[in-house]
């Protein structure tokens, strides 16, 4: 069985060397991005359950309290791949999975002020 095609992405450096990577393919990306976006679903019904579950005792501002414990309970959905990208070496839970990580032009690590 012939392997599948990943185009290799070379990069100079100062040293007049070339390091070279294989990109990963678009159907491994896709793959990943979906795992996160299941992850990111699956938490945000769970939050929504337990918040609909502890929301009766507000009182007359239930409608702003909700609101504000919703975006902190939330928070976590919009910050995902920022925080799992700097934890975990460039890796998502779906990166993770489809063996991929976010690397920097030169091939390390990406510093936090990249995010």
């Amino acid at each position: 069985m012939k392997a599948a095609y990943m185009p290799i992405i070379s990069v100079p450096t100062s040293f007049n060397i070339s390091l070279e990577f294989d990109a990963p393919g678009l159907g491994r990306r896709w793959v990943a991005l979906l795992l996160d976006m299941a992850v990111q679903v699956l938490y945000i019904i769970l939050a929504s359950y337990l918040l609909n579950k502890v929301s009766f005792g507000f009182g007359s501002d239930a409608g702003f309290n909700q609101w504000a414990i919703g975006l902190i309970v939330m928070s976590p959905v919009f910050l995902y791949h920022i925080i799992f990208e700097s934890l975990t070496n460039g890796q998502s839970i779906g990166k993770k999975i489809m063996k991929l990580r976010v690397v920097s032009i030169n091939g390390g690590g990406l510093p936090s002020a990249s995010y």
